[in-house]
């Protein structure tokens, strides 16, 4: 377990009330006191007087030397407790992408306060090594990212959707920086590789399972399949294709079925065997009309799964996706699945953790692409709600894994 999982409080306590000389025990802990940037804050505050309201503020110079501040008020509890949980500041901050990286949170009530510091950063890579690997030496195209002292640990293979290539950079960073070592793979659009989701062979994945579980950094019981959109698709394909290799699954902006290629839909975009990967051949007919396209059987997988979906995704319904794959778990007996169902985001959710700015939503979700013109759905507002509020239960998900026979 690394620092950056470690949660770690700091605690002040001051002192002296201006009226009358009379001491207030007002105390002030945030947790965890460092981490990278995708870490929401804890605050709890007490001694407030019972049910008066608290401020919390929070201040930091950013590298150009601007304050940045944001206050937020609670009311405390009949203990005089207020908690402020899995609070995401940034969005709330001048949104010039000058965040500060030092802050001070200062509680106050009445005349009392009581402050203490915390950290967020931004470059994770500082304490990550990285090797390329590459097809003419391993048989596949990847990035392997280690965090130190990562022995026999939660590995995670992850990968992208119909962008192709290498596009996950920072959400690999990002995860190996809570300690998980993470092969980030492309599997189309790179040297030595198809140059489109078309027929692509899955025993390629199958490869790099198999390498992956003879690095001494991962544990071959506990390793994560992760990936979003088409890269959702694939991991729940995968984990559910090749058990022994998978101990979990992760799944953003998932299909529930598999899909043909996207640049020919008359071509499967998988094979096993040099042969067509289309499931079970059961209709989808929410979005489909192929019999050919079938379900994902999420049921082989061994270890426990995790999908999160939106139902305005105008790209495709993972939304849906999501309640058919818990609900198809459910009828196999499975009850290990973490689905989050969110009504109002769409497809961009699929970028894992928190942006953490503020955007527009004048042309919000249009995004050009190989394919044209994309129509991700959903909305600056809850996009960012979704991501705030499953990245930290992703977590959660990641570091209960256990060895699954």
């Amino acid at each position: 377990m690394t620092a950056l999982r470690v949660t770690v409080a700091l605690a002040a306590v001051l002192a002296v009330a201006a009226c009358g000389g009379r001491r207030s025990h007002l105390s002030i802990e945030v947790s965890p006191a460092s981490a990278t940037f995708d870490v929401p804050f804890t605050v709890h505050v007490r001694g407030v007087p019972a049910h008066a309201q608290a401020r919390i503020r929070f201040s930091g110079r950013t590298h150009d030397g601007r304050t940045a501040q944001y206050r937020v008020a609670r009311r405390a509890d009949a203990q005089g407790r207020v908690a402020l949980a899995d609070f995401y500041l940034y969005p709330h901050l001048d949104p010039t992408g000058q965040w500060p990286t030092r802050l001070t949170i200062t509680a106050s009530s009445g005349s009392a306060r009581a402050s203490t510091h915390a950290e967020r950063r931004f470059d994770v890579a500082a304490k990550l090594s990285s090797t390329d690997e590459r097809p003419a030496k391993v048989g596949f195209y990847g990035e392997w990212i280690t965090p130190s002292r990562a022995d026999h640990h939660t590995a995670i293979l992850l990968f992208g959707g119909s962008e192709g290539g290498l596009t996950q950079q920072t959400l690999a960073r990002v995860l190996a920086a809570h300690g998980y070592p993470v092969l980030e793979l492309a599997y189309f659009s790179e040297p030595g590789l198809p140059p489109a989701l078309t027929r692509v062979p899955l025993e390629y994945f199958e490869r790099a399972l198999r390498w992956l579980a003879k690095q001494p950094e991962a544990d071959p019981s506990r390793i994560v399949t992760f990936g979003a959109s088409r890269g959702g698709e694939a991991s729940l394909l995968i984990a559910s294709m090749f058990p022994r290799l998978v101990g979990a699954a992760v799944g953003y902006v998932p299909s529930a079925t598999i899909i043909p290629s996207p640049s020919d839909d008359s071509s499967p975009a998988w094979t096993y065997h040099g042969k067509p990967v289309y499931g079970d051949r059961k209709r989808f007919r929410a979005f489909l009309t192929r019999e050919d396209y079938g379900w994902i059987r999420v049921e082989h997988i061994r270890g426990p799964v995790f999908v999160v979906g939106g139902d305005a995704d105008h790209l495709w319904p993972s939304g849906y996706s999501v309640q058919q794959i818990e609900k198809r778990m459910h009828a196999h007996g499975r009850r290990d699945i973490t689905a989050l169902f969110y009504p109002e985001a769409g497809h961009e959710i699929g970028q894992a953790f928190p942006r953490q700015v503020a955007v527009s939503r004048v042309g919000y979700g249009y995004v050009p692409s190989r394919y044209g013109t994309l129509n991700l759905g959903g909305s600056p507002h809850a996009d960012e709600a979704a991501l705030e509020d499953s990245w930290p239960k992703l977590l959660t998900f990641l570091g209960r894994l256990r060895s699954h026979s």
